[in-house]
């Protein structure tokens, strides 16, 4: 437990800092502070020494130059004996937020971040006013704060001011380096092999947005949890009265599918191709109540994800092999893909959500008759797409994926996969005496048709198993879109072009 006898405040971003610093001072907590915010802080009858009065020498340079003393870093650095021998009191808290990256570098407010991170047990560090509630709350209950929350606190300070350094290099030096700080959040059982060590990594202090409730995870399983999670939380977007099931395999959907309450959804995910999502990791875009695992039984499943679970499904679930993730959505807001290529790192960063597609991205290529209800199922098909190993054929109807062709080298390899599955689901339904008749069939693929070969192979093939209508969705580009085009409307294919082209890879 640390004990606080005085704090040091220096804050460019002043808000919340009067009602901490009252706090201190009803503690009978001895306050210092720099120019701005002494002033600050004894206009609300706070009381408040100058840093001058400590050290003897005034702010110079317009207020370059505030804390850069040897008296103030000595009352930070040094130990309690060290502290009586020279006749100093320390700052037990460091209260210091910087001024903006882009402005030129904060000098001062970053060597005393250091200084008190350096000093460890002896001295927390405060960096964010979202923290000031809580620490006010302990010191009033408890007049130190314990071990493990200033370890953390201290913990946050050190990422903040590494990244601020990062930032303000980019944005004041217009130097382009990397702009994260990674620190090792989980050892993984493995990598994408056992022989190869595999780790994650929060990045800029941000935890990752999940909880394992059950099992030791691989690199593999998180690969795979996250085109899971993100897939059902996408759908999710588009179809909020619906639930979203979506079963994945090595990197790809092999079953995705909508249904009115999660057992439906799931019970549809996995009969759209039953025979790979043996082995596979399972997300459910809701709370999976007890009832709805009853159904998974006899379904062998590597992880099984949600955002909530109910504690009868988590007893039930104990008795599966299934690792069990609860998944949040917060990480959809920022996705940062990085991998090595050639040496070197390669970088992306977006959000699912910028990326959703939409109703007005499909652009019928020929005057045709379509409904409402027609470019919801093409958006659930799309964003199947989107979340399927390029080069991407999806099939699918009444909202559940019937064929999956994912990870080509040729379109229209990914195409007959797709068909071939489709075909393969209509023969087990039969088998089951489940036998569904789908008229409508809507193809998505991730790229556009380089030729009309896959048009033709689509429009041909579904013909052979009842289709009456076809739609078809993809991005064009091709210079060869007319005769793709001119192609689909012959074969009587309902064809739209989105612009959006959706690789993964």
């Amino acid at each position: 437990m640390l004990e606080i006898k005085r704090a040091l405040i220096s804050v460019y971003d002043k808000n919340g800092i009067v009602e901490l610093a009252k706090v201190l001072s009803d503690l009978g907590i001895s306050i210092f502070a720099t120019g701005g915010t002494a002033e600050k802080l004894k206009k609300a009858g706070i009381k408040a020494g100058w840093i001058a009065e400590l050290t003897g020498f005034p702010e110079i340079l317009g207020g370059k130059v505030k804390t850069l003393h040897p008296d103030i870093f000595a009352r930070i650095l040094a130990t309690e004996e060290e502290a009586k021998e020279i006749r100093i009191e320390r700052f037990q808290l460091i209260v210091v937020n910087l001024y903006p990256p882009e402005l030129e570098p904060d000098i001062g407010g970053v060597s005393l971040i250091r200084a008190g991170i350096k000093a460890g047990d002896r001295t927390l560090v405060l960096v964010d006013n979202q923290d000031y509630n809580l620490v006010g709350l302990i010191l009033k209950n408890q007049r130190g704060i314990p071990d493990d929350i200033l370890k953390e606190l201290n913990k946050k300070a050190a990422i903040y001011v590494l990244k601020y350094q990062i930032e303000n290099y980019r944005k004041y030096f217009g130097w382009d380096i990397f702009p994260y700080v990674f620190e090792k959040f989980l050892d993984l059982r493995y990598g994408t092999n056992p022989g190869r060590k595999g780790n994650l990594y929060s990045i800029d202090g941000i935890r990752p947005d999940f909880e394992i409730i059950k099992g030791e995870v691989s690199l593999n399983n998180l690969y795979d949890c996250d085109s899971a999670v993100r897939c059902a939380f996408s759908l999710s977007r588009h179809f909020k009265d619906k639930v979203c099931a979506c079963v994945v395999k090595h990197g790809s959907p092999s079953g995705v599918a909508l249904g009115e309450e999660p057992r439906e959804a799931i019970e549809k995910a996995w009969e759209s191709d039953s025979k790979s999502a043996y082995g596979g990791v399972l997300a459910v875009s809701s709370i999976l109540p007890e009832y709805a695992v009853e159904v998974l039984k006899d379904k062998f499943l590597e992880v099984i994800c949600a955002p909530a679970f109910e504690d009868e499904a988590v007893k039930k679930l104990m008795m599966k092999k299934a690792r069990i993730i609860r998944a949040g959505e917060e990480f959809t807001e920022r996705i940062i893909e990085i991998k090595n290529a050639m040496g070197g790192a390669l970088v992306e960063e977006y959000s699912d959500k910028s990326e959703d597609i939409k109703k007005e991205d499909f652009k019928p290529a020929y005057e045709f008759d379509f409904s409402e209800h027609d470019l919801k199922e093409m958006i659930f098909s799309y964003e199947v797409a989107r979340f399927t190993k390029s080069n991407a054929v999806v099939i699918s109807s009444n909202f559940q994926t019937l064929g999956i062709g994912g990870g080509f080298t040729s379109r229209v390899d990914a195409a007959e996969f797709a068909i071939k599955k489709t075909k393969d689901f209509l023969k087990s339904q039969e088998k089951k005496n489940k036998k569904k008749v789908f008229e409508k069939f809507y193809v998505s693929s991730d790229g556009f048709f380089p030729f009309p070969d896959s048009v033709e192979i689509i429009a041909n093939e579904l013909k052979t198993i009842g289709a009456r209508e076809i739609f078809i969705a993809h991005p064009g580009g091709s210079i060869r879109d007319k005769e793709v085009i001119e192609t689909a409307r012959k074969l009587g294919v309902k064809m739209f072009i989105t612009s959006r082209r959706c690789f993964r890879h």
